[in-house]
C-alpha cells in the first residue's frame, strides 16, 4: 500500500478507537448506573416523607442566597407515612428574623444575637420553645434576636454582621452573640454537593486566599461554575445514592475556613457592637467538634462544648428524623449556655 495511503488511514483508524473507548465507557457506566438503581429500587423502605411550608416563605437574597420575606407568617407541616410529625407557625419580623416572644413586663436591657442553621431557628417547635426564647427565661435581663434560619451556615452570620444597619435592628446597646455550630455547618460553610444540590446554590462562597486572607467570591452557583456542574451531574448518580456519597471529603482546609469565616464574624460583632461576648455552642453528638473547637481556641474564640449535656439520639431531645430539636433540649441547652456564660439567673431572681 502506498505511504499516502496509510498516512490517510491512520487518522481514521484513532478516531475510530476514541469513538470504541467512548462507546464501550458510556455502556460501562450505564450498565453500573443501572445496577445501582435497582438496587437503590430494592434498599428502599417505602417510607413516605411529606414536608411544606407556606409559599413564598423562602426569597431570594444577593447576600444571603435565601432569607424569609419580613413581616410574615408561616406554618411549617412535616408528616411520614401520612402521621404528623410536627406542625409549626414561624412568625418572622420587619428584618426577616424569627419572632422571639419576651414577657413584656420584663426589664430587658441587654440583647443576644443567635446565629446559625434550622437548630438556632427552631425548626418544627413553637415560638415559646426554640433555644433563644429559653435563654431569655433564664437570662431575662436579655432580649433575644433569632438571625438563624433553614439551611444556613457560618456565613450567612458573616453577611449578617457585615450590614450597616445591623446596629438599628438591635434596640439595646449591649449584649452578647451566639452561634450554634452542628457538623453539617462545615459542609455549608464550602458548598459541598448534598449542600449544593439540595438547597445551598446561591449560598455566599468564601474561600481563603494568599496569606489565609478571607475573600467572599460571590455565590457557589456563579461564581464556582465547574465545580458547581460536576456537583449537578455526580448528585443524579445512582451509585453516589446508594454509597451515600459527598464531596469533598473534608480536611484541614475545611475546618481552617469554617473557622476563618466565625472570627471574621467575631471581631465585626466586637467593632460593630463593642463587646467580647461573642460564644460558639459546639452542639451535642457533634463529631467534627472537637476538631472545630482546637481551631476556634487558637483564634481566642469563646465556645461552650455541650457534648455531655444531653444525648442527642434520645428520642426526648429530638422532633423528627433529622435530629432537631425538641424544646425540651432547648430548654437544657439554654441552661447550660447562660450559665457557662455567666448570665444564668436563679427562678427566684426573675
Amino acid at each position: 500500500m502506498p505511504l499516502k495511503m496509510l498516512l490517510r488511514f491512520k487518522p481514521q483508524r484513532k478516531l475510530l478507537s476514541i469513538c470504541v473507548i467512548f462507546l464501550v465507557t458510556l455502556l460501562f457506566i450505564l450498565s453500573v448506573e443501572g445496577l445501582f438503581y435497582i438496587l437503590n429500587r430494592l434498599s428502599s423502605d417505602n417510607t413516605t416523607r411529606e414536608w411544606s411550608i407556606d409559599e413564598g416563605f423562602f426569597q431570594f437574597s444577593e447576600t444571603m442566597g435565601y432569607k424569609p420575606p419580613p413581616e410574615c407568617q408561616a406554618t411549617a407541616i412535616h408528616k411520614v407515612n401520612g402521621t404528623l410529625v410536627y406542625k409549626a407557625t414561624y412568625t418572622i419580623d420587619e428584618y426577616s428574623r424569627r419572632v422571639t416572644p419576651t414577657d413584656p413586663g420584663s426589664m430587658q436591657d441587654r440583647f443576644i444575637l443567635f446565629f446559625g442553621g434550622s437548630f438556632t431557628f427552631g425548626e418544627g417547635v413553637a415560638g415559646t420553645e426554640t433555644l433563644p426564647f429559653f435563654c431569655a427565661q433564664f437570662a431575662p435581663r436579655y432580649r433575644p434576636y433569632n438571625y438563624g434560619f433553614l439551611g444556613y451556615g457560618p456565613q450567612q452570620m458573616l453577611e449578617h454582621l457585615k450590614k450597616e444597619s445591623i446596629t438599628d435592628e438591635v434596640t439595646e446597646d449591649s449584649g452578647i452573640a451566639v452561634y450554634t455550630f452542628i457538623d453539617s455547618h462545615i459542609k455549608r460553610a464550602v458548598g459541598s454537593m448534598h449542600v449544593y444540590s439540595g438547597w445551598g446554590d446561591n449560598m455566599p462562597y468564601y474561600d481563603l486566599a494568599a496569606g489565609n486572607l478571607l475573600v467572599r467570591k460571590g455565590s457557589f452557583r456563579k461564581d464556582r461554575p465547574v465545580v458547581s456542574l460536576l456537583y449537578t451531574l455526580l448528585s443524579k448518580s445512582q451509585v453516589v445514592r446508594y454509597l451515600h456519597l459527598d464531596f469533598p471529603k473534608i480536611r484541614a482546609y475545611h475546618f481552617r475556613l469554617t473557622a476563618k469565616i466565625i472570627e471574621a464574624s467575631r471581631d465585626i460583632f466586637k467593632e460593630k457592637f463593642n463587646s467580647d461576648d461573642f460564644y460558639v455552642i459546639i452542639y451535642p453528638g457533634s463529631y467534627y467538634g472537637r476538631t472545630l473547637a482546637g481551631y476556634l481556641k487558637k483564634a481566642g474564640i469563646k465556645y461552650v462544648d455541650c457534648k455531655s449535656t444531653l444525648n442527642p439520639n434520645d428520642p426526648e431531645f429530638y422532633i423528627d428524623e433529622h435530629r432537631h430539636p425538641s424544646a425540651k433540649a432547648y430548654r437544657i441547652m439554654a441552661e447550660k449556655l447562660t450559665a457557662e456564660i455567666g448570665i444564668h439567673e436563679p427562678p427566684s431572681a426573675h
